[in-house]
């Protein structure tokens, strides 16, 4: 009875639905039988097809219903799990670029092979940015049959990876991982770069930097940036990113700035809260008051600050 009652409910849902969409549904529906129909070698030579169609001109978009028709058949075939046709609609707002809410439960992780399959057949990787180390191995083991069944390779990024490993997982059409760890692979990349670029000296080698044959020499762990879907999206798109990412590095030489540092910080400790400054802990965020900004100014003519060496910014 209870199935009977959420089936009615679906369907009463899907009926609010714009036309347009349910016309979609209705193209990836209407190809089911015909996926049912190949053997799992037919299945696993899909991903290899539609790259030959992409690179001789076919649209994504144009490939979309059998792109989704072949991923929820992988899914029933190598995971025991069917997509629904509200999650077929749940993928392809996702594919659009949108925010689909679901509720815990409600097979967000099993929506999201569909857009990543489809944008996967660029070639140019698809990362799925999850909250937490677990949720993304999790979700990469769980969700691995469904892309492996369609010929398509899965990676994971981890804590405490080593270089060769990340530039593996990062190299697979779809790869798993956590905004921080994203995020910091982001800027080690970029620290690469910009080491590479001094050392060199020319501004005219700079797509040999970023994507040449220095670039592979370099050994930087991601290759680009080109599709990404966001679970949990209000947690790593307004919670987490109020934290920033910040890289720290050991040196043979001391910092410039370490005596700059220790006079801010002796400064610092001269003034009063909330005279002189307020602190905002949700944004982790200190501003200085009105009367805070003239007592550094007092403080900083009755004991003048270190001279920085500009030659060494």
């Amino acid at each position: 009875m209870k199935a009977e009652v959420d089936e009615k409910e679906r369907a009463a849902q899907f009926a609010r639905v714009p036309l347009r969409y349910r016309r979609l549904v209705a193209r990836v529906n209407a190809l089911e039988a015909d996926m049912r129909k190949l053997s799992d070698q037919e299945l696993r030579s899909m991903a290899r097809r539609w790259r030959d169609l992409y690179r001789k001109g076919r649209s994504l978009e144009s490939l979309l219903p059998e792109v989704f028709a072949a991923v929820r058949e992988s899914a029933a075939r190598f995971i025991s799990m069917r997509h629904f046709d509200v999650q077929v609609l749940g993928a392809y707002v996702l594919h659009r670029g949108c925010v689909a809410e679901m509720q815990t439960g409600e097979g967000k992780t099993l929506v999201a092979t569909m857009p990543a399959a489809l944008n996967a057949i660029a070639g140019k990787g698809v990362h799925i940015v999850t909250v937490n180390d677990y949720l993304a191995q999790r979700d990469r083991d769980w969700m691995g049959p469904v892309y492996e069944g369609l010929g398509f390779t899965v990676g994971c990024i981890q804590t405490g990876m080593s270089q060769p490993e990340r530039r593996a997982a990062y190299a697979c059409d779809i790869t798993y991982g956590t905004n921080k760890e994203f995020g910091f692979d982001f800027l080690r990349d970029q620290v690469r770069k910009r080491a590479v670029s001094r050392e060199l000296g020319d501004v005219l080698r700079r797509w040999d930097i970023e994507k040449g044959e220095l670039a592979d020499r370099v050994g930087y762990a991601q290759r680009g940036h080109h599709y990404a879907i966001v679970d949990e999206v209000d947690s790593v798109l307004i919670d987490e990113a109020r934290v920033p990412l910040i890289l720290s590095s050991g040196a043979d030489q001391p910092s410039p700035y370490a005596e700059a540092f220790r006079w801010a910080d002796q400064v610092a400790r001269r003034l009063r809260q909330p005279d002189h400054f307020t602190i905002a802990l949700k944004e982790q965020k200190i501003e200085l008051t009105q009367a805070g900004r003239q007592r550094v100014r007092e403080l900083a003519a009755a004991e003048p600050g270190p001279a920085l060496n500009e030659s060494k910014k």
